[in-house]
């Protein structure tokens, strides 16, 4: 019986992270096929919102910063989940940092919004980064949890809406994942 019970746990666990990647897979395939239901949205209350919804996870050692964001034409749903992967990620890469720190803010320019997301967090190795939208790629391992198909959703969204996203960064001292979107009229 005592052996029974210590199995519950990680079996739990992986069960947990199962459902977490079969969410994930779903997400990605919808991001892909939803017609999009482009609607005029307000971006730094959309940020708040879901920087709002990670409270449990920021705690107060982690500060969360929301510039000037703009109101975009987008899907509502699709660009819920680009910021949600995107807070929750730097979020995620910053925890147990002391003055850890997430900043959104934004650049207009050429008839479009740069949307960056930046971090004080572990960061990764500059160079070539467009393998880190492939599903499944992961550049820190089992260190962090997560699917590895959380940047695939957000560059099929963004491109999906006209956009393109990217990434900088540099060991110990945190990335920055930008997008685009057309800007507004």
């Amino acid at each position: 019986m005592a052996a029974a019970q210590r199995l519950l746990t990680p079996i739990a666990q992986q069960a947990a992270v199962g459902a977490q990647l079969v969410d994930s897979l779903l997400m990605l395939a919808r991001s892909g096929e939803v017609v999009l239901n482009k609607t005029p949205l307000d971006l730094a209350r959309m940020a708040r919102e879901v920087a709002d919804s990670l409270q449990p996870v920021t705690a107060a050692a982690l500060r969360v910063e929301i510039g000037a964001l703009p109101v975009v034409q987008a899907d509502e749903a699709l660009l819920r989940a680009v910021l949600t992967n995107l807070i929750g990620n730097a979020v995620k890469f910053c925890a147990g940092r002391p003055n850890g720190a997430v900043r959104i803010d934004s650049e207009r320019a050429a008839g479009e919004v740069t949307v960056m997301v930046a971090d004080n967090g572990v960061g990764f190795e500059p160079g070539p980064t467009a393998s880190l939208f492939q599903p499944f790629m992961r550049l820190h391992g089992a260190k962090f949890a997560g699917t590895g198909v959380g940047l695939t959703i957000v560059r099929r969204i963004v491109e999906r809406h006209g956009g393109r996203v990217w990434a900088t960064g540099q060991p110990d001292a945190g990335a920055t994942f930008s997008f685009t979107l057309p800007a507004s009229v």
